[in-house]
């Protein structure tokens, strides 16, 4: 729970955890991405635009359905779409899903280098 005290106390000793500590204080874009995994979410962060269906979802009130295709799109993203991470953390960030954003950008940094 208190991933962004943590990573303020991680030694920014090379640009993976620079980046690691940019993305739990939700700024990623604010250093270099190191990978290509890191460049996809640095652009789920930076606002990308929602997919078509996402944005309608959201403009016709339909949160639960616009956060349950953001989920599916991050699962996607996680199998190795990495593609789909953006528009999945972009919808999180979007509908007031800040935390869950961050969280979910750094398992997939955290259990990529576990791979």
């Amino acid at each position: 729970p208190d991933y962004e005290t943590h990573a303020a106390r991680l030694p920014a000793t090379t640009p993976r955890r620079r980046f690691l500590a940019a993305t739990a204080r939700g700024t990623p874009g604010d250093v270099s991405a190191p990978d290509a995994l890191s460049a996809a979410i640095a652009r789920g962060f930076a606002g990308e635009t929602l997919p078509p269906a996402i944005r309608l979802d959201l403009a016709q009130d339909k949160l639960g359905e616009a956060i349950l295709s953001a989920m599916a799109l991050y699962i996607s993203g996680a199998g190795g779409e990495t593609k789909d991470i953006v528009p999945a953390l972009a919808t999180f960030r979007a509908t007031g899903l800040e935390d869950t954003a961050r969280r979910a950008a750094l398992q997939l940094l955290i259990l990529e280098r576990q791979r």
